[in-house]
């Protein structure tokens, strides 16, 4: 792989990107950029109709986001001989914190840092959402 392509840039992606950054409230930003901060919304249980002949087959977590962005992850398990081993995990987004348009894996902390700076920045001087370009280039 040529050095070029590895660090080819989607410049509609990243547009996409920062477009959506800025739809989205301050608790969904903080997720992005500080990752989400998990409360247990139902703790482990056995999944329904996964005991097979008085033999636990799998078991499941769900978390969910404590700041309010309102993403979930739900996390599956079987008993191992040493104890839980992980098998799945996924994850629901209930509110809109996913930005549509933006290919999957385009994440560049750099531009989500950007937007919660420019934020920052507009608390710092009392100006109105959006009224502060700061971070922009």
């Amino acid at each position: 792989m040529a050095k070029e392509e590895k660090y080819k840039v989607d410049v509609k992606a990243v547009k996409t990107l920062k477009d959506g950054l800025k739809r989205l409230e301050d608790h969904q930003l903080a997720c992005r950029d500080m990752r989400h901060a998990w409360a247990v919304e139902q703790d482990y249980y056995v999944e329904p109709d996964q005991v097979v002949n008085k033999k636990l087959q799998v078991i499941r977590r769900v978390l969910v986001c404590m700041r309010g962005c309102e993403t979930r992850r739900v996390e599956r398990y079987q008993l191992g001989r040493y104890g839980l081993d992980k098998i799945a995990q996924w994850y629901e987004y209930l509110g809109a914190y996913q930005i549509p348009g933006v290919p999957r894996g385009v994440k560049p902390s750099v531009i989500v840092q950007q937007e919660s700076y420019r934020r920052a920045m507009e608390r710092a001087a009392n100006a109105a959402p959006g009224e502060r370009e700061t971070a922009e280039r």
